[in-house]
């Protein structure tokens, strides 16, 4: 049976078990041949127009195009309200698999499906996420009385690629600004006193998602998609936090904005403690979420695995542009920060350092931050790792304004 054969019938048995004569098939090619004998997360926010279930399938080619095989996404599914639904799941990738297609089928009518959020990550690295393309194909087609399957030349389906507010990729609120060499994208919401969010490693203003919410109803939010991540650009010039701190110091002399409140999640916080030693002057309080201030601090498992991602994708990158990107990106956690106990002395702000229990930084290495600033709370998540913004929002959201309020 060839590919499109079977795709169909597995198109058609899906119409059958919605009981609807019209399905939809979105894909996404992702290349996941690093990941053969692995599992990869599927985390998928979406709803349709009439609070149909979706299902979700994942197509595997080889290296030469030839079709492996399918499975179908088992996980927990929470209904967050009364429109939108989560999936949380695992896929495990073939042997010999290069290629992911991704089937996500609905049987909504009128044809409407929303995303607000779909992310696939490996054991430490995001590998596709919404914000960072969203360039589905959108198959329709029609079964009629007598089964036969026909294909529409002009697909009816709507597809809505949207976090309830795109985050990181809103056109509405999106604007450039072209700094030290660099194309930088930015989004603020809300008014009031300022709050800079910086993201971690090869993430994007999305990962901050379930906090941008919270915090315009009081605050002007700033993110941004640090250099090389997201959808800034990237240049040949060697990364570091210090030069990723240079580039806010820019972005917000560009804003006309002095003083912020910043928040730094993992590399983010990094940027966060560069900031605040370079340019005291423009931070009035710092919260840094699993953050280090040298490799070290980092789970030595955790680091022997980065290290091979950042063998893999630079050995990949020499025929792919994003994971020579990646690649970059990544090899900076395995040289920087590094930042002193006694350089982190000097930084007075008011300072809130959070980690979650179960986090990638070594318990121990986040105490010594704690410690080794002068005027700073640490406040650990139980039950959580380094996640815990999308683990836990709600508390990592409350615990974040509590001590903003009390330090405006």
């Amino acid at each position: 049976m060839s590919r499109v054969a079977f795709l169909l019938l597995v198109l058609s048995i899906s119409s059958l078990s919605f009981g609807q004569k019209i399905t939809r098939f979105f894909k996404k090619d992702l290349d996941v041949s690093m990941y053969q004998n692995q599992e990869l997360r599927v985390e998928f926010i979406c709803k349709t127009s009439d609070s149909s279930p979706v299902v979700i399938r994942s197509f595997f080619d080889s290296k030469d195009n030839k079709y492996i095989g399918y499975n179908t996404l088992n996980g927990d599914i929470k209904k967050l309200d009364d429109s939108w639904v989560s999936y949380n799941g695992i896929i495990q990738i073939p042997d010999k698999a290069a290629k992911l297609d991704l089937a996500i089928l609905t049987s909504a009518f009128p044809e409407t499906i929303s995303i607000a959020n779909l992310m696939i990550s490996g054991e430490s690295e995001e590998i596709f996420n919404t914000s960072k393309g969203s360039d589905f194909e959108v198959l329709n087609y029609n079964k009629s009385i007598d089964n036969n399957v026909v294909f529409n030349d002009e697909p009816t389906t709507r597809l809505t690629i949207g976090n309830l507010i795109l985050y990181g990729n809103n056109t509405k609120h999106g604007k450039y600004a072209e700094l030290n060499g660099i194309d930088f994208y930015y989004e603020i919401y809300g008014t009031g006193e300022p709050v800079l969010l910086l993201h971690g490693n090869n993430e994007s203003i999305n990962s901050y998602r379930y906090q941008i919410d919270k915090l315009k109803e009081s605050y002007k939010v700033i993110a941004v998609d640090s250099r090389c991540q997201g959808r800034s650009s990237c240049n040949r010039k060697r990364l570091s936090y210090t030069r990723m701190a240079n580039d806010m110091n820019a972005l917000l002399n560009f804003l006309n904005i002095g003083k912020v409140n910043i928040i730094g999640w993992s590399d983010g916080g990094n940027t966060g403690f560069e900031l605040a030693l370079h340019y005291p002057e423009r931070v009035k309080s710092l919260i840094t979420m699993g953050a280090n201030i040298f490799p070290e601090g980092i789970d030595p498992d955790i680091l022997k695995h980065f290290k091979h991602n950042v063998r893999m994708n630079n050995l990949m990158g020499v025929f792919n542009r994003q994971m020579r990107k990646h690649g970059k990106v990544s090899k900076m956690c395995l040289k920087y920060p590094d930042i002193s106990p006694a350089d982190l002395s000097v930084i007075s702000i008011p300072a809130l350092i959070l980690a979650g229990e179960n986090d990638v930084i070594i318990e121990e290495h986040t105490e010594l931050i704690a410690n080794s600033l002068p005027n700073s709370e640490l406040y650990i998540f139980p039950n959580h790792g380094h996640n815990a913004p999308i683990e836990c929002p709600e508390k990592f959201n409350n615990v974040v304004v509590q001590f903003l309020q009390k330090n405006r």
